[in-house]
């Protein structure tokens, strides 16, 4: 249960790193646990968030008695109210910016962020979208650590957006040549 985290209304009350309970990120309330085990065994009751995630995957998320994601079962069924696509908003723009990229590993990873800058998305929202959704970030993870994975990421998405100025600068170039060019009537 490696790198396990529990929030509880947006705040990180349980954390795992390497294997052992990271005493800087752990401090949990009664009141906390109650919502915790509410959110496992009555989930329809409860009031409040409570997520349950490992690394950048989330195992449970109840929000106000909804059942948001339970991707491996840990809430009762009865109460399971199932969310169907997107789960959350930045996976719906994940699908829309992913559409028409071909799958090719940090490729496409760069292209998605790429189309989503410019479409206007800001430069966090396109990462966190990333780092939520895109199976190459998160086999990344896996491989060299969160930390590398997550400076690759930002390295990527500044690329693409360096590449967009690129490309829209001549553009902005040429319209300003052809504006100057045009002969002054006296």
């Amino acid at each position: 249960m490696d790198r396990l985290q529990i929030d509880v209304n947006g705040k990180t009350v349980f954390k795992m790193k390497d294997g052992d309970i990271d005493p800087r990120n752990t401090s949990i309330t009664n009141e906390q646990t109650e919502l915790i085990k509410k959110a496992l065994s009555d989930p329809a009751s409860l009031k409040g968030s409570v997520k349950i995630s490992q690394g950048n995957q989330v195992l449970l998320h109840v929000r106000d008695g909804r059942v948001l994601i339970d991707g491996v079962g840990l809430s009762k069924q009865s109460a399971k109210v199932e969310v169907k696509t997107p789960e959350s908003p930045s996976q719906g723009l994940y699908e829309r910016f992913s559409e028409g990229v071909k799958p090719n590993g940090l490729q496409a990873t760069k292209d998605i962020a790429a189309n989503a800058l410019e479409a206007g998305v800001k430069r966090e929202q396109v990462l966190d979208m990333l780092k939520s959704h895109d199976p190459s970030y998160q086999k990344l993870t896996q491989a060299q650590g969160a930390k590398v994975a997550g400076q690759t990421l930002e390295k990527m998405v500044d690329a693409a957006g360096v590449k967009l100025m690129q490309e829209q600068m001549p553009q902005q170039q040429q319209s300003q040549q052809v504006k100057s060019s045009k002969p002054l009537k006296v």
